[in-house]
């Protein structure tokens, strides 16, 4: 059993949880995670999680769009427009 301090905030040990055993979830968690960061201000953990998720699977198209824009220095809500969008679409 792994233990880690409770999240507290986007500098927390959450991204170590994202461990072998939730390897297949790995990428979607450090995804959202790195988008929930760079949300709240906090551009580079975004961009540590980001990466990490498209090293652990580069295909992951989500991770890239997002690291991508990041380094790109888009703004947060013109990266996450697309979302909105395809969201409407979707009738969500």
């Amino acid at each position: 059993m792994t233990t880690t301090r409770p999240l507290t905030g986007c500098g927390s040990t959450w991204p170590r949880t994202a461990s072998p055993r939730t390897e297949d979830f790995s990428p979607p968690l450090l995804t959202l995670y790195g988008g929930t960061s760079w949300l709240h201000g906090d551009t580079p953990t975004a961009r540590v999680a980001f990466h990490a998720a498209t090293s652990a699977d580069p295909t992951y198209k989500m991770a890239g769009y997002l690291h991508m824009r990041l380094l790109q220095q888009v703004p947060v809500e013109e990266a996450a427009a697309i979302f909105r969008q395809a969201a409407a679409e979707a009738g969500y």
